[in-house]
């Protein structure tokens, strides 16, 4: 035992010397450049795979058999991660996501509980966790765009009264939102003025946004552009469709919140009822944590447990 404690002190001290040296390493000025040049260049890849999936769109209708990059490329997207940290690109979350895998195990391993079934739950458990985060960024940026559709709705519906030029009305109601909306119409504003086609500066603005709704609202804005280009008919319209859209929403989210309660409660019940057994049985507790049998139904606990806070950050998807 104490063998095992002076290892894992010294193992601390080798780590925190690592790191030390790595600081001073990435500290220095020819590092500093080396990795803002990297940076720009996976910076220019992504940019350019979000290029060749929007011209895809544009001339073909859809973007089917996307590569795993450019699935990641459309998770990074929707969370608008990229507002908060512009260097962020999937090359460099899939990188994040190996290295939080590797040492949130290599940490687990060493300090609070060695087990090859465990250091897989928890290398799987670190693999996701970026990922998770990223769909409940994409969640809450869905709730934020969400709550600006009807009162953005009103604001064009009044602007389009007086005025027949979509990139016109779009722009002065920029005055009236909120990121990340606000971006994305400002995006489509720039775009336009600088002389992009208006009908790819829509698409380009619909692919921003990942509400299917608000999608649908943008073509049918473009499909108006190419007609009568009767703006306000096609907004009042909407807004009554959306409208109803919001109501189904509200319902649905009371049942979403039940559902996360009771995924806690019955993790919580779980956890003490393991927990009173193993107290009034500590036999058991040696014999779960010491033999291979027991190993594997701690990891299957483990497992559900991990599940269940898995289901309850991505069952906001049924909402969207």
């Amino acid at each position: 035992m104490t063998t095992m404690i002076a290892l894992r002190a010294i193992l601390f001290v080798v780590i925190t010397l690592a790191v030390i040296c790595i600081l001073e390493i990435i500290s220095s000025e020819s590092t500093k450049n080396l990795i803002k040049e990297k940076l720009g260049d996976l910076d220019e890849r992504y940019e350019k795979r979000l290029s060749k999936k929007q011209l895809e769109i544009i001339y073909n209708g859809s973007y089917e058999n996307k590569k795993y990059i450019e699935k990641v490329d459309d998770i990074i997207e929707s969370s608008s991660i990229r507002f908060i940290f512009p260097f962020v690109t999937s090359e460099i979350f899939l990188a994040s996501s190996i290295v939080i895998a590797i040492v949130s195990t290599a940490v687990f391993h060493t300090f609070v509980y060695s087990s090859a079934i465990f250091d897989i739950l928890i290398f799987i458990s670190g693999l996701f966790l970026p990922y998770l985060l990223l769909k409940k960024a994409t969640a809450i940026v869905g709730d934020k765009i969400d709550s600006q559709i009807l009162p953005w709705l009103n604001t064009l519906s009044n602007l389009s009264a007086t005025n027949d030029d979509i990139v016109t009305i779009i722009e002065k109601s920029t005055l009236y939102l909120k990121a990340p909306l606000k971006k994305y119409a400002e995006g489509f504003v720039l775009e336009a003025k600088q002389g992009v086609e208006l009908q790819e500066a829509i698409t380009h603005f619909e692919e921003k946004v990942s509400n299917r709704r608000l999608k649908q609202f943008i073509r049918n804005l473009g499909v108006c552009s190419k007609h009568d280009a009767d703006y306000k008919k096609v907004i009042n319209k909407s807004k009554i469709l959306l409208r109803g859209y919001f109501v189904e929403k509200s319902r649905r989210k009371k049942d979403i919140t039940q559902g996360k309660t009771d995924i806690v409660v019955t993790l919580v019940i779980g956890i003490v009822l393991f927990y009173i057994f193993v107290s009034f049985q500590p036999e058991f507790s040696k014999t779960i944590t010491e033999t291979f049998i027991g190993n594997i139904l701690i990891g299957y606990n483990l497992f559900v447990l991990l599940f269940g806070i898995y289901k309850m950050i991505t069952i906001d998807e049924l909402n969207f």
